[in-house]
């Protein structure tokens, strides 16, 4: 159970024995389950060059790989051991799982994305068969989610409830099923809240302030952090809540939410760590819930509820769930709001129309190609600048397909495009400062990206999908009374993007509008009050 410990012991072993494949293979495992991959990449290729038949040194190799963030040294160690072991199970479903990258050439890239992993999912329905393949199958499941499919697939709930149950069956069996204390009389309810991203990420734009306005006369909120990064944002929340762990060994996170007996565990952004969703795929306490951190169902059916803003939400939405829906009011959040942008520099009226697309690669899928290319094409004067990511290949890629749509409008224009790689801060605030249009993505809308560009005041236009994770900016809109910037189809949003970008006159009433309104967007404590309410049983 500690494998700080025993990495400890086999150093000492090691001093003493002679080179081993097995010493090196156990040196390499012992590494990763305490987290340095790095040192468990280099004990595992110490193994392998002993014995290249190892394939239990090549997969720890991969593992490994993976979290040290290498896609295509995890994809030729997986290729090796499946060369030596074709029925190796683990390795199958993590060479399965393991995207190419978040920029798919074709729609047909896209839709094999999709069929491999529902076939590595059909070929693990009966797993585990037995208590060993599922402690084989726990590194593999810990370690890596396919983080593209939410981007793909509108309706992800078959996928997510037959992984969701997948983890549940195997962390049955790889894990001791906890024994929940008695209900405990605690003149609070005790809260844990767990997340990998308690640091200065998006999610917490999102909920550090909903998560320090929890009702402490009721609630005792302790916070669980997993993620290795520690910032301002981390020591608010240590300063600010009743308790504080940083653990980054899943083994004793796992130890450590048992140890203080919650009441209840939120989990905020579930869906975007293999290691937190494990967690949640079983019942470490009473009452356990999924905030909308990762605006998708987790396709748990360990946790009692999902909770997402009621203004982000279809009347009906409580089919996309295998979760009970849960609705928080308004936005469902309590948005921490950027500060002022530079001056814009001066324009001349000949000057071309400046469109932003700020979104991230994963979300710039094949179907925006050719709305962006009938935009550019109606109107000659506008350029359209995307800083998606820092990833050259993936800039490459998504470069390479753009052209390809905006040669096939006519567009032949070589400055109609521009991609750079994201430079946040004051790069990113003078980018949005020359912005006059921000075209929203389709299937998966801006978040974050949302509230600060028309906190800022940029017109931008919508066309909303059915689910959570593509009616964000819709919700936005509609508090802002600019349901006209809502799109109902293809066809309309391109009309609505190409109106505004001919009329710099439309554009400046726009901006005058939004910043005259910004304000109902903010929450007023409306989510932490209902939060509260949720989490202790009221």
């Amino acid at each position: 159970g500690d494998p700080h410990a025993a990495r400890t012991a086999l150093y000492r072993a090691a001093a003493l024995l002679p080179p081993g494949t097995r010493l090196a293979r156990a040196l390499a495992g012992a590494a990763l389950a305490a987290g340095d991959a790095t040192a468990a990449a280099e004990a595992a290729g110490q193994a392998l060059a002993l014995d290249p038949d190892d394939t239990a040194s090549r997969f720890v190799l991969a593992l490994s790989r993976i979290r040290l963030g290498d896609r295509d040294g995890a994809g030729a160690a997986l290729d090796g051991v499946l060369a030596r072991q074709p029925g190796h199970s683990p390795a199958r479903w993590l060479r399965a799982t393991l995207d190419d990258g978040p920029v798919h050439a074709d729609a047909a890239a896209e839709a094999r994305a999709v069929a491999d992993y529902r076939t590595a999912l059909d070929a693990l329905a009966d797993a585990p068969r037995d208590d060993a393949e599922a402690l084989a199958l726990k590194p593999a499941l810990t370690s890596h989610l396919r983080f593209d499919l939410p981007y793909l697939v509108e309706d992800l709930r078959p996928m997510a409830a037959a992984h969701g149950a997948l983890l549940a069956r195997v962390a049955a069996r790889a894990e001791d099923v906890p024994s929940l204390p008695m209900a405990v009389r605690r003149p609070r309810t005790r809260l844990v809240v767990a997340t990998s991203l308690a640091h200065g990420h998006s999610v917490m734009k999102l909920f550090e302030r909903v998560l320090l306005g929890l009702d402490r006369t009721a609630l005792e909120v302790l916070l669980l952090h997993t993620g290795p990064h520690r910032d301002a944002v981390t020591e608010r929340l240590a300063a600010g809540l009743d308790g504080f762990a940083q653990v980054t060994v899943l083994e004793q996170a796992r130890a450590w939410i048992l140890d203080q007996a919650p009441d209840v565990v939120l989990y905020t952004d579930l869906g975007m760590d293999a290691a937190m969703l494990w967690l949640a795929a079983q019942r470490l306490a009473p009452r356990q819930y999924a905030l909308w951190g990762h605006p998708a169902t987790t396709g748990l059916a360990t946790l009692d509820g999902f909770l997402a803003p009621d203004a982000m939400e279809r009347a009906d939405a409580a089919a996309d769930y295998v979760e009970l829906l849960l609705r928080l009011p308004g936005l469902g959040c309590d948005f921490d709001w950027p500060p002022p942008l530079p001056a814009a520099p001066p324009r001349r009226d000949d000057d071309p129309v400046v469109l932003r697309v700020a979104q991230s690669l994963y979300k710039l899928t094949v179907r925006h190609d050719a709305l962006f290319a009938r935009i550019l094409a109606a109107v000659p004067k506008a350029r359209l600048h995307l800083s998606p990511g820092t990833d050259p290949r993936a800039l490459a890629a998504l470069r390479m397909r753009l052209q390809r749509a905006l040669h096939a409008a006519g567009v032949d224009d070589p400055d109609a495009l521009s991609i750079t790689p994201f430079q946040p801060g004051e790069a990113w605030a003078q980018a949005l400062a020359r912005t006059d249009l921000n075209l929203d993505t389709t299937g998966f809308s801006g978040g974050i990206t949302s509230f600060e560009l028309l906190w800022h005041g940029i017109p931008t236009v919508a066309w909303p999908g059915r689910t959570l994770r593509g009616r964000q900016t819709l919700a936005l809109l509609r508090r802002l009374g600019l349901e006209e910037l809502v799109a109902a189809d293809a066809d309309d949003y391109v009309r609505i993007a190409v109106n505004l970008a001919r009329s710099a006159d439309r554009r400046a009433a726009l901006r005058e509008t939004l910043l005259a309104r910004r304000e109902r967007l903010r929450d007023g404590g409306a989510t932490a009050r209902a939060l509260s309410d949720i989490l202790r049983g009221a």
